[in-house]
């Protein structure tokens, strides 16, 4: 699942001098997903070729279906691919890597719709 993070907005509450923070905007910075890697397989190949190429391209993550969700929702953006960190494997499961794209202008989320 793709992860996305906001800045923390310093608000400090004048009657006990504590800063709490506040939900500040959306840090636009970077979006990293778990890919299963299949070598070969033409989309993971795609992201190694922007990798190597420094290609800004057209991302768009689709969350899973789920029984109460008549559509998933999903984030769209435009960036490109600042790092792939490979998970360590003992060689009898599916390879697995962290893709992380670091995000040009805004993130476009289209909400999901209960069923």
């Amino acid at each position: 699942m793709a992860t996305l993070t906001k800045q923390a907005v310093s608000s400090p509450e004048l009657t006990t001098c504590i800063d709490d923070p506040a939900p500040g905007m959306q840090d636009p910075r970077t979006v990293s997903f778990l890919q299963y890697w299949e070598p070969g397989d033409t989309d993971h190949t795609r992201v190694d070729t922007m990798y190597e190429n420094n290609t800004v391209g057209a991302w768009e993550i689709d969350f899973p279906q789920a029984n109460y969700i008549a559509t998933p929702p999903k984030y769209a953006f435009t960036g490109w691919v600042q790092e792939i960190a490979p998970a360590e494997t003992n060689g009898t499961e599916v390879v697995q890597r962290t893709v992380t794209i670091q995000v040009q202008g805004t993130i476009t989320i289209t909400p999901g719709a209960d069923a």
